[in-house]
């Protein structure tokens, strides 16, 4: 849930105001309330008693679940605002929200239409009507959000009862709402009590009942402004009701001020001093109270301060059913301001907003003490608050949260802090801006000396520098920087120590260190306690390191062991990078289906991913879809990669989007596009050779290049092969290795140079024997077929050889039928066998395995069809005969 993983949720937003015990009821608006329209407004100005009519309303709805969430002008930010909506709704649904929660530490990388759809989809699966209230909605002016809204209502689940109390009419199309009968209005009229309410109320509140002049003028004198009459019955308390403000033709604003004065001068001096001091706060309780407002002479106490405000009615709410915290009414609470303004100097104030900074810090409020110390334009304290905070917030995935933070203090003062610089550095990385990063560091390299000796910041630097390094194809002195880089990091900070340990292993692989890196990984691994997020990040690690060795049995194994620590995580993320590798897996040993089926899955979940892996996995999907003869699929996949790159605004991955067009091109003979395309690629920042994606966009050149007719084009991509070759053996990077030996041989046929490609294939050949390694040598087709029929009389490598063989003869064929055997389920479709035992339906199995309902139809029909099988209750008997459950 938000509420417990979230540290910066101010949890009293989310509870109901509790409704006055002597409050008067409405049975009248009741009525409109009740009435089933996806949409209710109550608009009104303040002191109308919006809050108090929603609240007593649902205490008589008691069989009707409700949540409720209390806004306030620092939740508009999108990324906010969704962050307090869902966590709202989780206190009374827990398990809704988990998909948009997710896309939320994305949200830069996620269209729009995305997140409505997910979050509309995830109420949708609400089955039991509820009432959600969104109080205070005026004090958001963010476009994004009133979009998100207006889209809630045009689509609005069933179960979804929405109510929005403003002061103002929210930017909604309410005229369109009107015309399809989608909204109830309740407005400032509806709002103002009758002759009879007020006659109630004032008999309510004094402790005898007026004369019916009395409650005549009062009526007349308020027109039946609730908060004027609450302000009236605390005047008559103190004088005599004939004493009043000059003149019954007063505005009514007016009134209100003379009152609050006078609610203010009936105070106790200390009282007042105190009303007046807490204005600075958002929500009170007794210590926080006692923090800002004693002066160390007073004898009052916070306790017995918030007890007297409660027993005198004077405009204090209580916001949880402890009675800890409370709040000022919004009217009260701006008179008290202005006054305070008035009164104290800003020197004074400031120490006020200090003070109640210190203290909610120290009690663990950093968010709101965050706020105090901007307000009072103390940057030393806000600095504070964040160099201690920021690598925690990294931790939590809240790297949004610490942005807004950032964003809040003046740019001159983040550039002289190298905390502060460090912290958008790592921003920065996960955004993977990384041209973005280098600027960043140098600033933080400027600064003194003594400045830079916190182990933190030393170990921050390390690690860019080392990071920064092996980009440049420089792992030897970036293993040196990464390896002080973890000497410095605390163990703490989980995710920036996994951040190194992922490149310091990265780089031991890269200069020959690679069971060191092993090792490494593995001792870390047996570190106890292991937080789950850096111990998915190891042994992601662990598999691209498996990976970059060519070791495809020992990746496949730690990538099951990584799927079991994501089930313990609950995270999208982690899993959507699960089946990322899980289809580079399958689909480098030829388990052609299998990694169909997980590539279909990265599509469904690629904007819970890295954009890197999102991109690799829409071209490997593309590719797939190609390599099967399927070039209709394979035009729709790429179609969709290059949506998705235009989409979510990485330009950066564009180039590699236009390489898989034009290597699906080639692959299906088209030459004349992919010699085109070739002239869109720019590799002024591509690094993708390095790693282990499938789509490299250096590699799909010389693929056209060789695809030519042209003797210079053979010439030009013998000499980048070459290059090429040269630094991934420098790297010992089998799996690309692999790649462009394999290409290379088919260079060299083109050249009539048998003997040199022969040489080529069969180190290809071993070095992916140990791994079974087969998709690399299917892209190239038949025109290895006689050099591989060759090496099948290699004692050692005969065997795997006859094996890539048979594979490229197969898809040659376009033999990718399935034969109807239980052995042959993949396994996806194994896990949605066990859930179908369970007798889940498809909408639960999809919820159960994050994909879609329409994914799983077809997984179902699979079922049925490789076990022959007319029915869902049919095929789990089948799979119980044969031993599959």
């Amino acid at each position: 849930m938000l509420l417990e993983n979230h540290s910066l949720i101010i949890s009293t937003k989310l509870n109901r105001p509790r409704a006055p015990e002597d409050l008067v009821l409405r049975p009248q608006l009741f009525e409109r309330l009740n009435r089933l329209r996806p949409l209710t407004l109550v608009i009104a100005p303040a002191g109308y008693g919006k809050s108090a009519l929603l609240s007593s309303w649902l205490d008589t709805a008691n069989d009707k679940p409700s949540v409720w969430l209390s806004l306030h002008e620092n939740d508009d930010d999108l990324n906010i605002f969704l962050t307090y909506f869902l966590a709202a709704l989780q206190t009374r649904f827990p398990h809704v929200g988990h998909k948009t929660a997710t896309l939320l530490t994305r949200l830069d990388n996620v269209p729009k239409r995305v997140l409505h759809a997910t979050l509309i989809n995830e109420l949708n699966q609400i089955t039991e009507a509820y009432t959600l209230t969104l109080d205070d909605y005026h004090l958001l002016k963010n476009r994004e959000i009133h979009q998100l809204v207006a889209e809630l209502v045009n689509h609005a689940p069933e179960t979804l009862h929405l109510v929005i109390a403003s002061r103002t009419d929210p930017p909604l199309p309410t005229a369109l709402y009107r015309a399809k009968n989608l909204v109830t209005e309740i407005r400032a009229n509806n709002l103002r009590f009758s002759l009879k309410e007020t006659r109630a109320f004032l008999r309510n509140r004094l402790d005898e009942p007026p004369d019916e002049r009395l409650v005549v003028e009062i009526y007349t004198r308020t027109e039946g402004w609730v908060t004027g009459l609450q302000l009236e019955t605390l005047a008559m308390r103190r004088r005599a009701a004939a004493e009043r403000p000059a003149g019954d033709d007063q505005p009514t604003d007016y009134i209100a001020e003379y009152l609050m004065l006078e609610a203010l001068r009936s105070q106790p001096e200390p009282v007042q001093e105190w009303l007046l001091k807490s204005a600075v706060l958002e929500r009170l309780c007794a210590g926080l109270c006692e923090a800002v407002c004693a002066n160390g002479n007073d004898q009052l106490n916070g306790a017995d301060f918030l007890k007297g405000l409660t027993a005198a009615n004077l405009f204090v709410i209580p916001l949880d059913t402890e009675r800890t915290w409370y709040r000022y009414h919004h009217l009260f609470a701006n008179f008290l301001i202005q006054t305070l303004q008035k009164r104290y100097t800003p020197e004074e104030i400031g120490r006020l907003r200090r003070e109640a900074g210190k203290w909610l810090a120290e009690n663990g409020f950093m968010e709101e003490a965050f706020n105090q110390a901007v307000a009072a334009g103390d940057m030393a304290q806000a600095t504070a608050l964040i160099e201690k905070q920021w690598p925690k917030l990294l931790d939590a995935d809240q790297w949004y949260v610490l942005q807004r933070w950032l964003d809040k203090l003046p740019s001159e003062h983040t550039r002289e802090r190298p905390q502060l610089l460090l912290a958008q550095a790592r921003i920065t990385y996960f955004q993977h801006n990384l041209k973005a990063i280098p600027p960043l560091l140098r600033l933080v390299e400027a600064r003194p000396e003594a400045e830079l000796r916190h182990s933190l910041i030393q170990g921050e630097i390390e690690f860019f520098r080392g990071h920064q390094l092996y980009w440049n194809d420089n792992s030897q002195q970036s293993l040196t920087h990464l390896q002080k880089a973890l000497r410095h990091i605390p163990r703490e900070h989980a995710l920036c120590r996994a951040s190194a340990e992922l490149f310091f292993t990265l780089a031991q692989h890269s200069v020959g260190q690679g069971d060191t890196a092993v090792k490494h990984l593995n001792q870390a691994l047996c570190e106890y306690p292991l937080n789950s997020m850096r111990e998915s990040r190891l042994l992601a690690a662990l598999i691209f390191i498996y990976l970059l060795s060519g070791n495809l049995e020992m990746a496949g194994q730690t990538n099951q062991r990584l799927f079991q620590t994501v089930q313990r995580m609950n995270s999208l993320y982690a899993l959507a990078w699960h089946y990322y590798l899980s289809a580079l897996i399958k689909l480098e040993t030829n388990q052609l289906e299998a990694a169909l089926d997980d590539f279909r899955t990265v599509r469904e979940m690629r904007y819970y991913i890295s954009a890197n892996a999102a991109t690799d996995g829409l071209a490997g999907l593309a590719l797939l879809y190609q390599a099967t003869g399927q070039s209709d699929k394979a035009e729709e996949a790429v179609r969709e990669l290059e949506t998705f790159v235009l989409e979510t605004g990485n330009d950066h991955f564009l180039t590699a989007a236009h390489s898989c067009r034009a290597r699906v091109a080639v692959w299906r003979g088209d030459r004349e596009t992919a010699v085109r395309l070739r002239q869109t690629l720019n590799f002024s920042n591509e690094t993708r050779m390095m790693m282990y994606w499938l789509e490299t966009p250096r590699i799909t050149e010389c693929r056209i290049l060789a695809a030519s007719d042209s003797a210079d084009d053979w010439r030009e991509a013998a000499e980048k092969l070459a290059q090429y070759l040269r630094k991934n053996r420098r790297a010992h990077n089998v799996m690309r290795l692999i790649e462009l030996l394999v290409l290379q041989t088919a260079v060299y046929l083109k050249q009539r140079r048998r003997a040199e490609a022969l040489a080529a294939l069969e180190e290809a050949v071993r070095l992916g024997q140990p791994g079974g390694w087969i998709f690399p040598f299917l892209e190239t087709g038949d025109a290895l077929a006689p050099l591989l029929e060759t090496l099948r009389g290699q004692h050692i490598i005969g065997e795997y050889a006859g094996r890539i063989l048979r594979a490229i003869g197969q898809k040659q064929g376009g033999n990718t039928a399935v034969p109807p055997l239980a052995e042959d389920l993949t396994y996806r479709e194994r896990d949605v066998l066990s859930l179908l035992a369970q007798e889940m339906s498809n909408r639960e199995i999809a919820e159960q395995l994050v994909i879609s309902p329409h994914t799983v139809k077809r997984h179902v029909a699979s079922l049925s069809r490789k076990l022959d099988a007319k029915n869902r209750r049919q095929a789990v008997a089948k799979a119980t005969q044969l031993g599959l459950l």
